[in-house]
């Protein structure tokens, strides 16, 4: 849950900025959301398999488990990214 919530801040974020017709989102922000879905894929396609109805195979289980410290790790990263966008040092870090 907590980084399908990150994730659909950076979704938030990125429709603003079209709103307001002001340029992409932070390169910075960018390459760490898509870090994010690769680390976080296999607990996303768990979750997708459960949403329908079905139970996860235990190569999978397997998968989410060994995954999910570094799915949350980078969900923190991206988290710390939206919470101080504009702040150069903060993305500079990352």
């Amino acid at each position: 849950m907590y980084q399908s919530r990150i994730a659909s801040r950076v979704l938030d974020r990125s429709a603003d900025l079209e709103i307001e017709g002001e340029s992409d989102l932070d390169p910075t922000l960018t390459a760490a959301e898509s870090r994010m879905a690769e680390e976080c894929r296999y607990l996303n396609e768990a979750a997708v398999t459960t949403a329908e109805g079905q139970s996860p195979g235990w190569d999978l289980r397997l998968q989410v488990m060994t995954s999910t410290n570094a799915c949350a790790r980078i969900a923190h990263e991206v988290e710390l990214l939206l919470d101080n966008s504009g702040d150069t040092i903060a993305t500079a870090k990352l």
